[in-house]
């Protein structure tokens, strides 16, 4: 008898501010790959602006480009990683004044996205 493999074709739900969205239970190899890619990019760009914050002195220089570039890496995380339909309406949410997705709840979903996919976990943040 052959072996048989299968990836996991389920899809993770979810509510962000009582909107039902749906992620991929398992991303296809490509959009895993840029997902890790775009995760790793986020981890150094904050590694960068943490060395810079620990260097300035207290009123010292805030970099809005970076906080900006942040929040497209984990806007990009997060679509790559919801079905195309739920990415659509998430990335609404980034700009709506009624229902936002603020950068607290952006960097939520995202870990939370990250630990379903076992790339951290919830201990990960503990030690930090």
């Amino acid at each position: 008898m052959a072996k048989s493999f299968t990836s996991c074709t389920d899809t993770i739900p979810c509510d962000v501010n009582g909107v039902d969205f749906a992620a991929a239970g398992s991303l296809p190899a490509d959009d895993f790959i840029d997902f890790l890619s775009v995760v790793g990019e986020l981890g150094r760009l904050g590694e960068k602006a943490r060395k810079a914050a620990e260097t300035e002195e207290e009123g010292g220089h805030f970099d809005v480009e970076a906080l900006k570039r942040q929040k497209e890496l984990m806007a990009e995380a997060v679509g790559l990683a919801l079905l195309p339909d739920s990415a659509e309406r998430f990335m609404g949410l980034l700009s709506d004044r009624t229902n936002p997705a603020t950068l607290d709840l952006l960097t939520e979903v995202l870990m939370w996205l990250m630990e379903e996919y076992k790339l951290s976990t919830k201990g990960d943040d503990e030690d930090a």
